[in-house]
């Protein structure tokens, strides 16, 4: 996966300087200059702004295509844990560029495989447990069994 496909060609504005206020010793034409000063700061602010929404208006499309991609690549598009182990990957990796928040991914997934694996391994003894039960069991709880045969339906 190429990261660089994720940066914006827009790019980040510069935020604008804050006239200083004339000293104590200012004439009014230090406090004329220093006003228009200011008025041009606030247009500049006002530009600013507006360029910074667009930076973050196209860089938060680019990140929204790096999650699915990063999903997709995965396999886990539609998956109700996808959600989650994107937020905990983006919150560990995000100081570090795209890279770590995308094997932070992988990595998070790759525990919840292994789980899951473990899971339907246990799954599997017990539905064959179930299976080979002899037909008079008095000895089983009937809730006990109902509940292992929920369980291993699921």
């Amino acid at each position: 996966m190429d990261y660089a496909d994720y940066k914006t060609d827009v790019p980040y504005p510069n935020r604008p300087t804050k006239p200083a206020k004339p000293g104590m010793d200012a004439t009014s034409a230090d406090y004329r200059r220093y006003a228009a000063e200011l008025e041009d700061y606030e247009v500049a602010c006002a530009e600013h702004k507006n360029a910074l929404n667009a930076y973050r208006t196209a860089q938060g499309a680019l990140d929204d295509k790096f999650r699915a991609d990063v999903i997709e690549e995965e396999g886990l598009t539609g998956h109700p844990l996808a959600d989650v182990l994107w937020s905990k990957a983006y919150e560990d990796g995000r100081s570090a560029g795209y890279n770590e928040v995308a094997l932070h991914f992988s990595g998070y997934y790759d525990i919840v495989k292994a789980h899951n694996d473990h899971v339907d391994g246990i799954k599997a003894v017990v539905r064959q447990l179930l299976n080979d039960l002899p037909v008079n069991r008095d000895w089983l709880d009937p809730q006990v069994e109902t509940a292992l045969r929920n369980i291993v339906k699921k």
